[in-house]
């Protein structure tokens, strides 16, 4: 549903109302539909007037600890408000407005909120989809992770999950609950091996890497093969994969619309930190491998093409969690 207008009007046409159901219930889902609206509205004008108190009392106690983590001493201060104010305006970012909400999701103490917000920086527009994740603290809904609304306002480059719910760290720490696949892959696969244990994280102001202890991501082998109607990839790790994982493949091959040139496409299975599959391909996971089938329009395969997978944990982009281990592996096609 594409809902315009007040955005009391529009989440509580989102969550039925007027529907023959049970009144109550009716009118407290709405009632949190609507409040839950209000929160993500008022975050987006908080970020507009570059209120560090009101962003920072927008925020969830795990958000402030995290992005103080992640920003404050890069800015050197523990000050929330003085360094959600000095983040925002980098790049020429100047304000955004929300064009359109909805749909929005009330479930216990979480709720979502999906905005197309329209970004006005100095050197012109840009239209982007956000969700805003808020979880319920002290009685109020409170935002539980940056949004795309954050990463744009402070000119940096939002990650794959930014939009995903936040993960809880009982979860992330057990193995993925995605099923076996409901695919067969191809016969006499091509198979790429990889050396074990080479995952790595970086680290400070110089990025150094460290060996990383996140044997989920440790590509060990990839077999690729031909199956109707698209490529099977079944990678192999070093254990069972996690929630908040990425396996994003970049795929390079001759350009139809550019003769003697090279096209490039990614695509991304990405577990978010509930345990719960993204991305375009179909997907299974059984023991240590997760296979994918991904549609030959997404990859064309032939003598040229080529590929290079990247597992990643996306745990350091998960403010819900208190102990997040970072990590990623990189297989190139060989």
């Amino acid at each position: 549903m594409r809902c315009r207008g007040l955005a009391i009007a529009c989440a509580l046409a989102l969550a039925g109302c007027g529907s023959h159901g049970s009144g109550s219930k009716s009118s407290t889902t709405a009632a949190g539909s609507a409040r839950a609206v209000a929160a993500a509205r008022s975050y987006v004008g908080d970020l507009n007037r570059r209120d560090g108190a009101a962003i920072c009392g927008a925020w969830t106690s795990d958000m402030r600890r995290w992005t103080q983590g992640q920003f404050g001493l890069i800015l050197r201060t523990s000050s929330c408000p003085e360094y959600a104010t000095r983040l925002i305006g980098h790049h020429g970012w100047m304000r955004a407005s929300i064009l359109r909400v909805g749909p929005v999701s009330v479930a216990g103490d979480r709720a979502s909120v999906t905005l197309v917000e329209r970004h006005f920086h100095k050197q012109g527009g840009k239209t982007v989809a956000d969700v805003i994740q808020l979880a319920r603290e002290d009685g109020q809904w409170k935002v539980a992770k940056p949004g795309e609304v954050f990463y744009q306002a402070i000119g940096s480059e939002a990650p794959t999950s930014a939009l995903d719910p936040p993960g809880t760290q009982s979860v992330v720490d057990a193995s993925s609950r995605i099923g076996p696949p409901g695919f067969a892959c191809g016969q006499s696969p091509k198979v790429t091996q990889d050396r074990a244990g080479d995952q790595i994280y970086r680290a400070g102001l110089g990025a150094i890497s460290y060996p990383a202890a996140t044997a989920w991501v440790d590509i060990r082998r990839v077999e690729v093969s031909s199956v109707g109607g698209g490529t099977c990839f079944a990678i192999e790790l070093g254990a069972p994969p996690r929630p908040d994982s990425s396996f994003q493949f970049t795929f390079h091959f001759p350009s139809a619309s550019r003769p003697g040139t090279f096209a490039e496409r990614k695509v991304e299975l990405r577990i978010d930190g509930l345990a719960r599959p993204h991305g375009v391909a179909r997907a299974g996971v059984t023991g240590n491998r997760v296979l994918l089938l991904i549609p030959r329009r997404l990859a064309p395969t032939g003598q040229f093409f080529t590929w290079v997978l990247a597992a990643s944990s996306t745990q350091s982009d998960d403010p819900g969690l208190q102990h997040p281990v970072p990590g990623q592996d990189v297989a190139p096609d060989r």
